[in-house]
């Protein structure tokens, strides 16, 4: 039901709000639209939810009553939306449509002054929709303004339609790379080669002519490619073409914010992972500072990946104690650990020798791995499930092992067989789980290492290194953080 798919996805604020928005637009105090909201929130949704709410079969108010509540939804929705990043956009063609009536009702001086505002706003942010409106108003009242150039008019109109047309082609390439990465052909050639072809294909130069949304853009689908090919080496061209744009580009602290945030977050994540962590870290920072710019504007929205890019660099420079403070702080003052940090922190205490605190924070995971699936990608739950078997594992609850590993080999078939590195990883897991002494077999213990040393490390994601690092400090009877963390150092 997308209703109950919808109410179910607002956070705990957002639902008290949607609430609280509900109660205001009420007007009789037997309206049902507040009991369905809680009733939606359910997981599983109860069979027959009309008998709960009216107390009788009524199968026909109770689809109306969903169909207002949906109504209300999208309201909400758009009101919440207006009051945060969308307000700027909201405020030129508020202010393009005061001018229109002005000039409708023959205050002309009044509409240009309103249009001129509107125009700077819309400039400011980069709008080419909104200043194709304004200009379009410009020339068609220009005749009333005996000091306004038409041909100036015209030739601002002009060139916005071609930075317009820019975007146009931007948002069509944007298009095709996240439909190659949805049908899964972008493994068929070098990442920086793809991206360039599609470019070349659309006419598109990253320059000094991209706005900041254009750059997210191009920054948010170069991520994702890197991130699905797990190769964030062969992006780093491309991201370091677009951060010298950026650099040149900034000229506000809150110019462009919403847009800016992005910007940082995508920078600080491709340089972590490209294991350039100094260079991560002033994105780090620069994206903290950030978040609380405009009295904490989008705090909240952003605050959680800014917390697991920080724990992150924590934990893969040497300070994986502190990694683990921060996170626990973060959860002791009753905020969320979303499932990225929440695997983050199993993958820390693991490492610390910490199983069954691993295993309890995992524990907090309780949704089914099809709603995982959806909702954080088939890279994260194959993370998860391999987390969890290493726990039991050291946990010595052998029988659940046996079974998690059954059923990991059986659910993901096409992926082990098309990724070598977790194929040799689960058949060095499978026969140390088969025959645990063979942890003092020289010749295992051999294979482990030689393995290990035939991947391009630099290469291999650091969640996936971690796991490998807990065989290597397995056979070897050390420190699992210790073993991580030289074998980081010799990358």
């Amino acid at each position: 039901m997308l209703l109950h798919s919808l109410i179910k996805q607002l956070s705990q604020d957002d639902f008290l709000a949607f609430t609280h928005f509900l109660a205001r637009r009420n007007r009789r105090s037997d309206t049902k639209n507040i009991r369905l909201a809680h009733l939606l929130r359910e997981d599983p949704l109860p069979d027959r939810p009309d008998l709960i709410i009216y107390k009788k079969q009524a199968r026909n108010a109770y689809h109306a009553l969903c169909k207002r509540l949906f109504d209300a939804l999208i309201d909400f929705t758009a009101a919440r939306s207006f009051e945060t990043e969308s307000s700027q956009e909201l405020d030129v063609f508020k202010y393009l449509l005061a001018a229109r009536i002005f000039y409708e009702n023959q205050q002309d001086l009044a509409a240009r002054k309103v249009l001129l505002r509107a125009q700077q706003m819309a400039q400011e942010i980069d709008l080419y929709s909104g200043l194709s409106e304004i200009y379009h108003t410009k020339i068609q009242y220009a005749h009333r303004h005996s000091d306004l150039e038409l041909a100036q008019c015209i030739k601002d109109f002009n060139n916005n339609k071609a930075q317009h047309h820019k975007e146009e082609q931007l948002n069509m390439a944007y298009a095709t790379l996240k439909q190659r990465l949805s049908n899964g052909d972008h493994f068929s050639q070098p990442l920086d080669r793809l991206i360039r072809d599609v470019f070349e294909r659309y006419q598109i130069s990253i320059d000094q002519s991209l706005s900041f949304k254009a750059l997210f853009q191009l920054l948010e689908i170069i991520n994702t490619l890197a991130h699905q090919s797990h190769d964030f080496y062969g992006a780093l061209p491309l991201i370091a073409q677009i951060e010298d744009v950026i650099h040149s580009r900034v000229t506000h602290s809150s110019k462009h914010l919403y847009y800016r945030i992005h910007i940082l977050y995508f920078l600080a994540n491709a340089y972590f992972r490209s294991r350039q962590f100094s260079q991560s870290e002033v994105y780090i920072d620069r994206l903290q500072d950030a978040i609380a710019l405009e009295n904490g504007r989008y705090y909240k929205r952003f605050r959680e990946s800014a917390l697991l890019l920080k724990a992150l660099h924590l934990n893969y420079t040497g300070q994986g104690l502190k990694a683990i403070t921060l996170l626990e702080n973060h959860s002791a003052q009753k905020l969320p650990l979303t499932p990225d940090l929440t695997l983050a922190l199993g993958v820390f205490y693991v490492q610390q020798h910490q199983c069954k605190q691993a295993l309890g924070v995992l524990r907090l995971l309780q949704h089914s791995p099809k709603w995982y699936l959806k909702k954080e990608g088939v890279d994260w739950l194959i993370k998860k499930e391999l987390i969890t078997l290493i726990i039991h594992l050291e946990l010595e609850h052998i029988d659940l092992v046996e079974s998690l590993l059954r059923s990991f080999k059986r659910n993901y078939t096409a992926h082990i067989a098309q990724e070598s590195r977790l194929k040799i990883f689960l058949d060095l897991f499978t026969s140390l789980f088969q025959s645990p002494q063979i942890i003092d077999d020289t010749r295992f213990r051999e294979s482990v290492r030689l393995q290990f040393q035939s991947f391009q490390k630099t290469q291999v994601d650091l969640f996936l290194l971690s796991f490998y690092s807990w065989l290597v400090a397995k056979t070897q009877k050390v420190s699992v953080y210790k073993t991580t963390m030289g074998l980081l150092q010799r990358d």
